[in-house]
């Protein structure tokens, strides 16, 4: 005989409200619910033990000879009661109801992943979704919010204002605009006099690139390379969609099913975000790819973007062997500055190494821009020396 006792409670139209609590106790002479005022006892021969509540949580246990009664447990210890399993008349019952308990709790925690899952599979995904939330993002918006972080950069920066550098700019940066398909962005191009070498672009067609950029550039093909990289942050909406990305997942996934109200009022004030943000490796994967795609429309020489490349990451590691020699080893490798362009756009081994792989199967003939590119710079350094430059305050 069992000595176990598991809280219950049953049903009988003899207890106040026609339910009580009490005790439920298992034996040979069968299932005995006791509680103050009443009692009984259902014999195992003959009686129905089902699952039933949310979950299956409750176990049930009814007799034909005492249609009176229903009695019900929630432990489920009394499932693993030695009376029970000793009973082969129950056992067929038991094993049913344990698979039913079991297929319950399964399709709970496949609900519950589920749950989990689809969050953390969208946060996956959120390059996908910003891609789709991105093209609900009119083209006219993008230039307001390019436009306003272009005028915040600006205060601080240097821009070249020479009618003479802006024509040999725009001779130079229309081969590869007038080689895009149909894009809604009107370009701006602008030189800034600065010594880092750099270039950046702002959503809707802004685009920066460094007077020192230009100087140290030893042909067009290089230059080109660098803005065809440029152009396709800005037709794949690179800086778009790091902001869309910022505003979580629920304004990202609003966008991405067509409502983007909500992400456009949020997103009105994070033009000075645009400033000081860094791509993902996969988007400069990606404007490396459709930029050297562009070069090709434009028949320009897609071995000036890996030379460029080369010649920054050379840069880097001879930077730092200087400070290794200077400071030692470890405090080289800590100091070591890196060039602003690998520090916003990291010229990876493998990166250089796809970028090499396309240049090798391309096709000529290729255009030759060099004389324009060699005016460009002449009247950079002429300007320079024209208008010494001046420290704008902070």
């Amino acid at each position: 005989m069992s000595d176990s006792f598991y809280p219950a409670h049953a049903f009988h139209q003899g207890f106040a409200d026609g339910r009580a609590s009490g005790d439920l106790s298992v034996s040979p002479a069968g299932f005995c619910f006791r509680n103050d005022t009443q009692s009984v006892t259902m014999p195992l021969a003959g009686a129905r033990l089902t699952l039933g509540g949310a979950s299956d949580r409750i176990i049930f246990i009814a007799h034909p000879d005492f249609p009176d009664w229903s009695l019900y447990t929630s432990d489920h210890a009394f499932l693993r009661d030695p009376v029970l399993a000793a009973h082969p008349e129950l056992t067929l019952a038991l094993s049913t109801m344990r698979r039913k308990r079991v297929h319950s709790w399964a399709m709970l925690a496949a609900v519950l992943a589920m749950i989990v899952a689809i969050p953390v599979a969208l946060l996956l995904n959120m390059g996908w979704l910003t891609s789709i939330a991105a093209r609900q993002v009119p083209a006219s918006w993008e230039e307001k919010l390019g436009k306003t972080a272009f005028g915040q950069y600006q205060v601080r920066a240097d821009i070249i204002q020479d009618p003479q550098t802006a024509r040999l700019l725009t001779e130079l940066t229309d081969v590869l605009t007038q080689a895009l398909p149909d894009s809604p962005y009107k370009f701006h191009f602008y030189v800034a006099r600065d010594p880092a070498l750099n270039a950046f672009a702002l959503p809707g067609g802004y685009i920066v690139v460094h007077s020192e950029l230009l100087l140290r550039a030893d042909s067009a093909d290089e230059v080109l390379g660098v803005l065809a990289h440029e152009i396709s942050h800005v037709t794949e909406q690179h800086g778009t969609r790091n902001l869309i990305a910022s505003t979580g997942l629920f304004l990202t996934l609003q966008a991405a099913l067509g409502d983007a109200t909500g992400l456009l009022g949020t997103l009105a004030s994070a033009a000075p975000f645009l400033l000081s943000q860094k791509y993902s490796r996969g988007f400069e994967n990606e404007a490396d790819a459709q930029g050297f795609e562009l070069l090709q429309r434009a028949h320009i020489d897609g071995r000036g973007m890996v030379s460029f490349f080369d010649k920054v990451k050379s840069e880097e590691e001879e930077m730092r062997a200087k400070l290794r020699e200077q400071v030692g080893e470890t405090a080289g490798i800590a100091l070591g500055e890196t060039p602003e362009f690998l520090s916003t756009h990291p010229a990876t081994d493998a990166r250089i190494a796809r970028m090499r792989e396309k240049a090798a199967h391309q096709q000529g003939p290729f255009r030759d821009m060099n004389a324009t590119f060699n005016a460009l710079k002449t009247r950079i350094r002429e300007f320079e020396t024209q208008h010494p430059s001046k420290e704008k305050p902070e």
